[in-house]
């Protein structure tokens, strides 16, 4: 059986938990016991709330009480695995990052979960059964296939999901006298225009051809034009900074490395692009696909970043979602020698 949470049930629970209404918890004890896997965003939402209390008793009968007794199996032997792989003080490196408490100290918290779910994906992902399409962003744009109401590049590039971004964009341009932007890709241009780009020569680039011309249509004046961009391979402009959000979690980690390298041809000065830290080992996928990259670990290691903005998601459903600003210059760019799925030197820095 699946859980389906409405808004407003999410409403109701916040209420009561924020007003300390004890009934809360009788009233998630109620919940169907079986959750599955598609509905991790709503555990992310519901936790959310959660941890705003600090209320450490909730959160964990929470976590109890959603999981049935095959689930419970599933996660602890997640748990074990993930535990036997990445130390606390990993953990804690991490969440501190994010700003974020390390809520409990034991057991399975929201954020230690989730980390175990994507260490258990990076051992067990088969990319070979995400469908392979082509011009695969075409059709993600003409189908609105993430299916937000505002917005055909889906609910990240929505005004509720950017508050964060809007308000610090223009801080660090004026920090770093960043004057020329590209945005790659900027889909249909949705939130960025409501960002303040006073003084900025704005590129929008996007390889689904009609999203840019409908762009051109609507938004381009004599700050801001778009053009069709292809980031693995077309010669790129060179600019102040280069924009990627939203993007290369979404390729396969030959093309993300395709992308870095163009990026870095350009003779552009800086890179602001998307990265999830909670993610212990990152795993490959098919163009189209998604799963939450982090630059931070192998085979990346991009460690020297200058800024970071963490996004804040308001639904939850990626509490580590990030945006790290590194110098293109200083990016070394060259992939590891593919280590093999049975060795067991994969995460050298967590050998002991």
């Amino acid at each position: 059986m699946k859980v389906a949470f409405t808004k407003e049930a999410l409403k109701q629970y916040e209420s009561g938990i924020s007003d300390g209404d004890e009934k809360a918890l009788d009233r998630i004890d109620k919940l169907p016991e079986s959750i599955a896997e598609d509905n991790y965003k709503h555990i992310f939402a519901w936790t959310n709330i959660l941890a705003k209390t600090e209320n450490t008793h909730a959160i964990h009968h929470f976590a109890n009480t959603l999981v049935s007794t095959e689930e419970r199996l599933k996660t602890r032997q997640r748990w074990e695995y993930f535990q036997s792989r990445i130390s606390r003080e990993e953990i804690d490196n991490a969440i501190s990052l994010l700003h974020l408490p390390s809520v409990l100290n034991k057991g399975i918290d929201y954020i230690s979960l989730e980390i175990a779910r994507r260490i258990y994906l990076s051992e067990t992902f088969n990319k070979n059964n995400f469908l392979e399409i082509n011009n695969v962003f075409n059709e993600i744009y003409h189908r609105n296939y993430w299916g937000s109401a505002e917005s055909r590049s889906g609910p990240g590039s929505e005004l509720k999901s950017t508050e964060k971004l809007r308000e610090f964009l223009p801080r660090i341009w004026k920090k770093y006298n960043i004057k020329t932007v590209l945005d790659a890709p900027c889909g249909d241009y949705n939130w960025m225009r409501a960002v303040d780009k006073t003084d900025i020569d704005y590129i929008g680039g996007d390889i689904v051809s009609d999203c840019v011309e409908n762009n051109n249509k609507k938004y381009r004046d004599g700050k801001v034009a778009f053009k069709v961009i292809d980031i693995t391979k077309d010669e790129l402009p060179k600019v102040d900074m280069v924009f990627c959000r939203d993007c290369l979690q979404h390729l396969s980690n030959e093309d993300v490395w395709k992308a870095l390298k163009n990026f870095k041809k350009s003779g552009s000065s800086w890179l602001l692009t998307t990265s999830y830290p909670l993610t212990m080992k990152n795993w490959d996928i098919q163009n189209g696909d998604y799963r939450p990259l982090n630059f931070l670990t192998v085979p990346f290691n991009f460690n020297n970043f200058f800024e970071k903005i963490h996004e804040n998601i308001c639904d939850g459903s990626e509490p580590d979602k990030m945006m790290f600003m590194y110098r293109l210059e200083d990016m070394k760019l060259e992939p590891p020698v593919p280590i093999s799925r049975n060795s067991p030197v994969r995460m050298k820095k967590y050998d002991t």
